[in-house]
C-alpha cells in the first residue's frame, strides 16, 4: 500500500488542478484541468505502486517533470480537433507531518491532513487567458484575460480506492468576477498481475452567472455581434466530465500514461452559440519522471 505521505502528495497534486485549465496546456491546446487531474493522479499512483517494495526512505519533497501529447477540440465547444503537446512541472514539500506545500505551472496551494481520511487546503491559481479568434462562427468576440482565483477544497478518502472531492474558487482579478465549484469522485484499480493502474475520475462544475457569462455568454451589440446572437446565462451547472487513465510504472521513477475523457457541456451553457459541439472527446499519451 502507498504511504500516508504518498497519498497526501497525490491528493494535493490532484486537487490543485481540479476546476482549472493548467496554464501551459490551455494556452496551446485548450485541454481542461480534468485531463491534467487524471494525468497527475495516474503519475503519482503508479509511482507509489512502484515504490511499495522499496525500503522506506525519509523524503519530504518530490519533483515531477512530465510531457503530454493530446488530441482535443481546438476550444471548448469546437467541432474541430487538433494534436499538440506541452510540458508540466509539479512539486511538493512537506512542512509538517500534516501539512504539504505544493505548486505547478500556474498555481500554489497548502494541503492539511485533518485525519487519516480527510484533507483540506487553500489554493491560489491562474486561469489561462483565451484567444477567441478560433471561434469562427461568431465575429467580434472579445478575448478573455488571465484570471487569478483563490479558494479551498475538501477531500475525503472513502476507501483505499474511492475518494470524493469538493472545491470552490473565486476570481480576485476582475476577469470574470465570479466563482466556480467542482464535485468529483475518483477510483483507482491496479490490474492484477500487471504493473498497470487504472484511475477513473468523474466530476461536475457549477458556476455563478458572472463566470458562465464570461466563458459561455455572448454580449449583445458588441464589436458588431448582432442582437439575435446574444446569449445571457444565469448561475448553474455548465459541464460534466468522465475520464480514465492507464498508467504503467516502467521503473521506480518513470511512468507512461494513456488517457481518454469525455466532457459534456450541460445546462444553459449547452445552448450557447459558442458551443458547436457539446460532447468533447480528449485522448492523450504522456510520460513523467519523478525525482
Amino acid at each position: 500500500m502507498a504511504t500516508a505521505q504518498e497519498r497526501n502528495l497525490k491528493k494535493a497534486s490532484l486537487l490543485i488542478n481540479l476546476n482549472f485549465n493548467l496554464d501551459i496546456i490551455v494556452k496551446y491546446f485548450n485541454a481542461t484541468s480534468f485531463i491534467l487531474s487524471l494525468f497527475l493522479s495516474a503519475v503519482f499512483t503508479a509511482t507509489a505502486h512502484a515504490k511499495e517494495n522499496q525500503l522506506p526512505v525519509e523524503k519530504n519533497w518530490e519533483l515531477v517533470i512530465s510531457g503530454l501529447l493530446i488530441w482535443t477540440p481546438e476550444f471548448t465547444g469546437s467541432d474541430e480537433y487538433e494534436i499538440i503537446g506541452g510540458p508540466s512541472i509539479e512539486s511538493y514539500f512537506n512542512l509538517t507531518e500534516q501539512s504539504t506545500l505544493f505548486a505547478n505551472n500556474s498555481g500554489i496551494g497548502l494541503d492539511y491532513q485533518l485525519s487519516d481520511n480527510l484533507n483540506t487546503g487553500i489554493l491560489g491559481k491562474v486561469r489561462a487567458d483565451q484567444d477567441r479568434s478560433k471561434i469562427k462562427n461568431l465575429d467580434g468576440l472579445l478575448n478573455i484575460d488571465e484570471a487569478f482565483e483563490v479558494g479551498s477544497y475538501l477531500s475525503y478518502q472513502l476507501t483505499n480506492q474511492w475518494e470524493i472531492n469538493i472545491s470552490g474558487l473565486f476570481d480576485v482579478s476582475d476577469t470574470h468576477e465570479g466563482w466556480i465549484a467542482n464535485l468529483s469522485v475518483s477510483h483507482e484499480y491496479m490490474i492484477p498481475n500487471t504493473p498497470i493502474t487504472m484511475t477513473t475520475l468523474a466530476g461536475v462544475d457549477y458556476a455563478d452567472k458572472n463566470y458562465n457569462n464570461t466563458y459561455f455568454g455572448v454580449k449583445p451589440s458588441t464589436n458588431g455581434i448582432p442582437d439575435q446572437s446574444s446569449f445571457i446565462l444565469g448561475s448553474g451547472f455548465n459541464s460534466a466530465t468522465f475520464g480514465t487513465t492507464f498508467s504503467y510504472a516502467s521503473s521506480e521513477n518513470t511512468t507512461l500514461i494513456g488517457l481518454i475523457s469525455a466532457t459534456q457541456i450541460i445546462g444553459d451553457a449547452k445552448n450557447s452559440p459558442i458551443i458547436k459541439e457539446d460532447t468533447l472527446i480528449t485522448v492523450g499519451l504522456g510520460a513523467a519522471y519523478t525525482f
